[in-house]
């Protein structure tokens, strides 16, 4: 048993429903991390691309593609979720399911809205990301042998979970909570135990939105410079240049 503020306290129950966050982030990304790199560099070796900028401009084209890709994350979501669910209450009704319980399951509506904040930011600053390399690079190829730093990045504070969950306050746990490529997953394992503060989600809220901004807009530039550069790829100095 274990408690909290002197009460019996079921932390499994209270971390199921933002926990599901955790798991559709690491799935939409493994699923739709290619389809985002390829989104613009694939259309760039095969010179669909000049076809398409003669008639739509590239900020137009870009800002279609981004949010095409968060309709399919969202669909993608869905359709993960729905037979889940719906196999989860058809077996519990008939009893094939034993010792769940789902009224144990407690809903908590700050809780899922902070894990929902999470989870479109992250996807959003690493949409613009992918779409960034992938611009800036002449070839899908090469643009996946850069992917696998940011890559590396996100996935890195899997190996410090036990950090992030009994020692909340520790400086590598803040680092891992606010440095943008990193903040994705620790901010939902932290909302998902329970252990962030408020000060720390209202940090980390601001820097995930200056972070989605500042991509985005790289993602525009490099976009717009690098889509009919079939021979170079784009350095970091031309796109801060530029911006």
């Amino acid at each position: 048993k274990t408690y909290k503020d002197g009460k019996e306290y079921d932390a499994m129950a209270h971390m199921i429903v933002p926990g599901i966050f955790l798991v559709l982030f690491y799935i939409v990304i493994a699923v739709f991390g290619s389809r985002m790199l390829t989104a613009t560099s694939e259309e760039k070796e095969n010179r669909v691309i000049e076809m398409l900028l003669t008639t739509v401009e590239s900020k137009v084209l870009l800002s279609g593609k981004i949010i095409s890709l968060v309709i399919l994350g969202l669909l993608q979501c869905m359709i993960i979720i729905i037979p889940i669910l719906f196999g989860f209450f058809i077996l519990k009704s008939a009893g094939t399911i034993e010792g769940l319980n789902i009224p144990n399951i407690v809903f908590e509506p700050g809780s899922f809205l902070l894990s929902f904040c999470f989870f479109a930011l992250s996807y959003l600053l690493y949409a613009g990301i992918l779409l960034t390399v992938g611009s800036a690079m002449p070839t899908a190829q090469e643009a996946s042998s850069y992917v696998g730093v940011f890559m590396m990045f996100l996935f890195m504070p899997l190996y410090m979970v036990q950090a992030l969950v009994s020692t909340p306050d520790a400086l590598i746990s803040k680092f891992l909570t606010f440095f943008p490529l990193t903040s994705p997953i620790p901010l939902l394992i932290r909302n998902t135990v329970g252990n962030l503060s408020t000060s720390d989600t209202i940090i980390a809220i601001v820097i995930m939105l200056i972070s989605v901004f500042v991509v985005l807009k790289l993602s525009v530039i490099a976009f717009k410079n690098g889509s009919l550069q079939y021979s170079r790829k784009l350095k970091l100095k031309e796109l801060l240049k530029s911006a």
